[in-house]
């Protein structure tokens, strides 16, 4: 994926602790000590840079799902198109499709609320993709390498069903 196309990044740190993207910086000027370490539980961060808006979602997820060590929020070129008209996908049959599942979209609700935190934890219930209406995507999974390698095949699925030139 193109580092535009990256809207949040994060890992799970602990039971209690997650490492998440800063609000408003260009990914090309982010430095170690702008990634804001954040309670998942109280949403609570120290004198640190501001979270992503989108926290109470990743935070939501983490609350959720033991399994979620990582996450990426993206709004690339293909997903962006099925957000749009707010639609899903499979990835066909095959390995992909028995490890990331389906990529189902969530009930619309505005960026940054609990609302959008609950609609994605209860997409995420049998798929590590989802596609937020009018928004981009989420993904998950046990490690942040994973997490990309699964937005990548996403991508790469919804460019294929758009039949976009893979030079776009």
């Amino acid at each position: 994926l193109e580092s535009k196309a990256l809207s949040c990044v994060d890992i799970r740190l602990s039971d209690d602790e997650m490492l998440i993207t800063p609000s408003s910086m260009d990914y090309f000027e982010i430095k170690i000590e702008d990634i804001v370490k954040v309670n998942i539980h109280t949403l609570e961060y120290g004198n640190q840079r501001i979270p992503s808006t989108e926290v109470r979602m990743h935070a939501a997820a983490y609350r959720n799902y033991p399994d979620c060590k990582a996450m990426i929020q993206t709004r690339s070129n293909a997903i962006s198109v099925f957000a749009a008209c707010k639609a899903g996908f499979t990835l066909g049959e095959g390995e992909l499709q028995e490890l990331i599942g389906d990529v189902k979209v969530t009930e619309y609700a505005l960026p940054g609320t609990e609302e959008l935190g609950e609609a994605v934890v209860s997409t995420f219930s049998d798929t590590h993709a989802c596609i937020i209406p009018h928004h981009g995507a989420v993904f998950y999974g046990p490690s942040l390498d994973v997490v990309l390698a699964i937005a990548e095949a996403v991508e790469m699925r919804a460019r294929n069903l758009l039949s976009f030139d893979s030079g776009l």
